[in-house]
């Protein structure tokens, strides 16, 4: 493949082997050519690009976020601001994916790209060593962007999913890694008042 896989706590090689036979495919190679010419030592380009053009699912989407972190956590476990930047940029991919699917009407895979963001971020909120406002906007927007999905006009049936879905990552979170249980408490009472009114 030519690409120089440098270490990293989540292995990309598996996904940069699909993307690549994706890209083979498009019309327009010029994707194809950055892949393997531009971004072939950067991970992060490479993890945008993955995202970007692969359907990740959502623990795929919870382990690669989990793992540039952890690749830019430093001494005592914590996360520099520079750190936070970075996954702001990787979360801000996440975003633009669930944007998509929610322009299809594809209210679940855009809740399950947001939950990918919200279960690897959430619970990393004390490994900053100031007040993390960089986390705390990442989570901002994808607690909006979520009640926005619980607001669209949508099947019952894929609002109980939705319902069941958020209630079962809500319940993931153990207590001591949970800091915008409001955020989640909303949106559960969103969801559920949606599927019940049928």
């Amino acid at each position: 493949m030519g690409y120089i896989l440098k270490r990293g706590t989540y292995s990309l090689e598996k996904h940069l082997t699909i993307l690549e036979q994706k890209l083979a495919n498009f019309p327009d190679q010029t994707d194809l050519i950055m892949l393997k010419e531009y971004v072939k030592d950067d991970r992060y380009m490479q993890a945008k690009m993955i995202v970007r053009f692969l359907s990740l699912s959502q623990a795929e989407g919870i382990s690669l976020l989990k793992g540039f972190i952890e690749d830019e956590k430093g001494e005592a476990n914590l996360i520099s601001e520079a750190g936070e930047q970075k996954i702001e940029e990787l979360a801000d991919v996440f975003m633009e994916k669930a944007k998509a699917y929610f322009e299809d009407d594809n209210f679940i895979d855009a809740a399950a790209t947001i939950f990918s963001i919200v279960m690897a971020i959430e619970p990393e909120l004390p490994n900053v060593p100031y007040q993390g406002y960089i986390y705390h906007c990442i989570l901002e927007n994808a607690f909006d962007f979520l009640m926005q999905i619980a607001a669209s006009d949508m099947d019952h049936s894929v609002a109980k999913h939705l319902f069941k879905m958020t209630e079962q990552n809500w319940i993931l979170l153990n207590k001591g890694n949970r800091f915008y249980d409001e955020s989640w408490l909303n949106l559960l009472g969103d969801l559920a008042a949606y599927s019940q009114s049928a």
